[in-house]
């Protein structure tokens, strides 16, 4: 979402950086092939909350194939385009031939997509078909103003990728939001982001929370920290609090894997990386699941 904020304006000011546009790509590819590992996590729930935003998920398999699927969400997107995408359509006469973008261009309709290796993705801002272009101008600045992306409209963002399944056809990822979507809020410069801590994890020394996930209706919740703090002395940290509340560890098969389980089939995940003297901190705890148990891969 920050990835997309950043390709907005930026083609809102006629600068449409393509590096910008590559990195939304980039970034939108990759969450979303990490977001269907996390089946086993999530189950059938429909509402995820993120740093304190709420947003809607939805999985689903279809006959269509990828491109297909892509094709019907970037028709949704230009059909209601949201504040940004009227915006860039209603570019004055006299001012386009400063901006290199034609009509067609998904820039020009503020739509982030990509498809390769069979994968692909959409995001984009939609509105009611019927929505005024009057006040644009003053929903931008309260954008600048709030960093509220929900002033620009509902998010929306599909992944697809073919199926696992026997019967083959895409798998659909959808998430959307239609309430507050605040960038400030929810990743703020300084301090803890919105959320929760664990109430079975220590928290690790020296940190703050940058990541606050979870699932309603289901025992699962994601917490990322950063920590001045070295691996070692949280790890020790980490792991005499566990041992005291009952948790044995288990074999991991990743060096920066830390495993723990319970007899009452609560899980936790903790998984180390390290870079310019600070140390993330990655926090996976989940409860009995009726097909497995957590999986976690560790990205670097």
């Amino acid at each position: 979402m920050a990835a997309y904020s950043l390709f907005a304006f930026g083609a809102l000011a006629a600068a449409a950086s393509r590096s910008v546009y590559a990195d939304a790509r980039e970034m939108g590819i990759s969450v979303g092939h990490q977001l269907t590992k996390l089946e086993d996590l999530t189950g059938a729930a429909s509402l995820v909350r993120v740093n304190g935003a709420e947003l809607h998920r939805a999985s689903a398999r279809t006959p269509q194939s990828t491109r297909e699927v892509l094709d019907r969400y970037e028709a949704h997107c230009r059909k209601s385009p949201g504040t940004l995408g009227r915006v860039m359509r209603d570019i004055p006469t006299a001012l386009a031939d400063r901006i290199d973008l034609s009509h067609d261009d998904r820039l020009r309709a503020s739509i982030v997509r990509d498809e390769h290796d069979g994968r692909g993705m959409v995001v984009c801002f939609v509105d009611d078909e019927d929505a005024s272009s009057r006040g644009l101008v003053e929903k931008l600045r309260a954008v600048v103003d709030t960093g509220d992306l929900s002033k620009l409209g509902r998010f929306r963002y599909v992944f697809a990728e073919p199926s696992r399944s026997s019967e083959g056809g895409t798998h659909v990822v959808t998430f959307w939001c239609d309430g507050e979507l605040n960038v400030q809020k929810m990743f703020p410069a300084s301090g803890d982001a919105p959320g929760t801590d664990s109430a079975l994890a220590p928290r690790p020394a020296q940190s703050r929370r940058t990541l606050s996930a979870s699932v309603e209706g289901y025992p699962a919740a994601v917490r990322v920290y950063e920590s001045s703090a070295r691996r070692p002395e949280i790890e020790r940290a980490m792991d005499a609090a566990l041992r005291a509340k009952r948790f044995r560890r288990v074999a991991a098969k990743d060096a920066h894997v830390a495993a723990y389980a319970r007899e009452d089939d609560a899980q936790i995940i903790v998984s180390f990386g390290e870079r310019a003297e600070r140390t993330t901190v990655t926090v996976v705890e989940g409860g009995a699941s009726p097909t497995r148990g957590i999986q976690v891969e560790v990205v670097r």
